[in-house]
């Protein structure tokens, strides 16, 4: 199953870790596999609701605990933040913050790799969830406000990262 694959994978790094806990790409590597959980359960049917939210919050915890840790081995390294910042816009509907927090490090791997348009397009998708969310949540005109506010700016992103990368 491709949960055993996860779990046999992180099991796999976190053996890594103990030999050599300098690695930045190890802990990389674990926040991303707690990506792929909270992705699965997203679209898991087979638990209720509540099992869903606990498993999902567990995997965005130490997602990004472990980006965090990445992070804090290599502070030059562009790949570190777009995985924190991965990890939070897959947490917006569980943290007011995280949108925020993922809006700030895609930027921070944006000023490391300054001319990578996809990055763009990762802060871009970050505008439109938060969008969303306000849509969900409404709230009135405050709501219609923000929602009107990210979407322009996710509008000038993807038109950045076109005339930065044409085809």
């Amino acid at each position: 199953t491709s949960e055993g694959a996860v779990n046999t994978a992180e099991e796999d790094i976190r053996g890594a870790i103990q030999l050599d806990g300098q690695q930045d790409r190890y802990y990389r590597t674990l926040a991303q596999l707690e990506v792929v959980k909270m992705q699965r359960e997203l679209n898991n049917a087979d638990r209720s609701q509540e099992e869903r939210l606990e498993i999902f919050s567990n995997a965005y915890n130490a997602g990004v605990a472990a980006a965090r840790e990445a992070v804090s081995k290599s502070t030059s390294e562009s790949s570190n933040y777009r995985t924190l910042a991965q990890v939070h816009e897959l947490g917006i509907p569980v943290d007011e913050r995280a949108g925020r927090s993922a809006i700030e490090n895609d930027e921070k791997a944006r000023e490391l790799s300054p001319l990578d348009p996809s990055l763009l397009l990762d802060t871009a998708r970050v505008h439109v969830a938060i969008a969303d969310l306000a849509i969900i949540r409404g709230g009135g005109s405050s709501s219609r406000r923000v929602v009107s506010e990210e979407r322009q700016k996710a509008i000038e992103l993807l038109i950045e990262a076109t005339e930065m990368k044409p085809d």
